[in-house]
């Protein structure tokens, strides 16, 4: 093959340019961003309580998930601050996961003077994992929040939010109790004149009394039910501002029947709302008792029994929705007995209405 004098003009312009074009390339390779190193363990939280009493120990559950090749071992630190930030306590424990294994460790924190609790997972120096958490007291106005993972969190920093109750004792009033016997609590039941009426009740019952606020609906894995409603109730309250708020009345959610939220919850919950509603000046909240047709008779019992108990620790009203469980309310089809919906039929939907109405109008 003949070379040309242009060709081999080219290949030596080639043959200079080649080493130049190589050490750029390399230039760039050593100046690009290394990849960050692989996570060798995870923080995973187990168990919350997504609320509890104040002055009562805390227990977080975790797990701790070895994503490495070899044995290692890790130091889960948990720490606790009060209102201004100042570290109370820090304490630690040493977990040792087998490679592609779970190592579970649980840290206990106390809640008296306590206002946030953090949880790091250390590899060496280096942190693998964090978490934190928020007490919420009775005092503190409720703030914006969100759902994260089936838990209440701060929308401002992703925190985990846990109110606390303050423990309480019902006394009963026994100098009034003839009164009471002898001419009812009839005095209860009247509407308020003065101030503003919220009312809330299950979003899926498609209610349409007027000035009605839904709650949910809230389905597995969302959070507990009555926590999520207490969210509502107050953002909703807070919302109302300046207004004079006489009566709050809340149809329990159905859902905590449909999950089988734990009673002890439960309790805790609603005391926490009632509490909130007590600081911020409600005259009277009425509640009624959570209720679905074909639930579980003693889990329904259960949560009833805890309801009548925060509501007379609160000097709340409440109200078993008897009229409301016979099968005629909650037939699918009036034609064909047997077969019930999830939700009042019109005929539920009528009587429930009625009976909100008449304590608003």
């Amino acid at each position: 093959m003949k070379i040309t004098a242009a060709t081999r003009v080219l290949l030596f312009a080639l043959a200079l340019l080649l080493p130049l074009l190589m050490g750029a390339s390399a230039a760039a390779e050593s100046a690009s961003p290394k990849l960050a190193e692989t996570v060798d363990a995870y923080l995973i939280l187990d168990y919350l309580p997504p609320a509890i009493y104040e002055g009562d120990a805390l227990s977080a559950c975790f797990r701790i998930e070895s994503a490495g090749p070899a044995n290692a071992a890790f130091e889960l630190r948990g720490r606790a601050f009060d209102d201004a930030g100042k570290e109370l306590k820090t304490f630690s424990k040493k977990v040792q996961p087998a490679p592609g294994e779970f190592a579970s460790a649980t840290l206990d924190f106390e809640t008296q003077g306590a206002a946030r609790i953090t949880v790091e997972l250390f590899d060496g120096a280096l942190a693998t994992g964090a978490f934190a958490a928020v007490f919420q007291r009775e005092d503190a106005p409720w703030p914006e929040t969100r759902v994260t993972q089936g838990r209440l969190v701060l929308a401002s920093n992703g925190d985990t939010l846990v109110p606390l109750v303050r423990k309480k004792r019902a006394v009963e009033e026994r100098a009034f109790a003839p009164l009471d016997w002898v001419m009812g609590r009839g005095a209860q039941n009247t509407p308020l004149r003065d101030g503003k009426t919220l009312l809330f009740a299950p979003a899926k019952w498609n209610l349409k009394t007027a000035g009605i606020a839904p709650l949910g609906p809230f389905s597995a894995g969302g959070g507990t039910p009555i926590i999520r409603a207490m969210d509502a109730i107050l953002h909703a309250c807070r919302q109302a501002g300046a207004l004079k708020l006489s009566r709050v009345v809340i149809v329990l959610p159905p859902e905590d029947l449909e999950l089988a939220t734990d009673s002890r919850t439960y309790h805790l919950a609603l005391s926490a709302l009632l509490a909130r509603l007590n600081k911020a000046g409600v005259a009277q909240t009425v509640l009624y008792a959570p209720f679905k047709f074909g639930c579980n008779e003693a889990h329904r019992k259960a949560l009833w029994k805890e309801a009548h108990a925060a509501a007379a620790l609160y000097t709340a009203r409440i109200d078993d929705p008897t009229d409301w469980m016979t099968e005629a309310a909650w037939l699918a089809d009036p034609h064909t007995p047997g077969v019930f919906a999830p939700s009042p039929n019109a005929t539920g939907r009528k009587m429930i209405e009625q009976a909100l109405s008449d304590l608003i109008k």
